[in-house]
């Protein structure tokens, strides 16, 4: 299958993608624009830290409890 034939095939998913993505790039410039991204920023801080320091009290090494806080936030760790 050549490109014309592969846009022609799925132009109306091609379509709805662009779509898509164009509203998800609008909602993200009014939310930096209304301070609500820094707001989750700033949540996302708030709970890291005091994951980090709650797992540091109780007994976990500086390294577990950075991969407690980062996980609890919502990053995980793959080796």
């Amino acid at each position: 299958m050549d490109q014309k034939d592969f846009i022609e095939q799925f132009s109306e998913k091609i379509d709805q993608v662009v779509n898509e993505d164009a509203v998800r790039a609008e909602t993200l410039h009014r939310e930096l624009d209304n301070g609500q991204i820094q707001g989750l920023i700033d949540d996302s801080i708030a709970m890291g830290a005091h994951a980090y320091r709650t797992a540091c009290s109780n007994g976990f090494s500086v390294d577990q409890a950075f991969v407690i806080a980062m996980n609890q936030i919502g990053f995980t760790y793959h080796e």
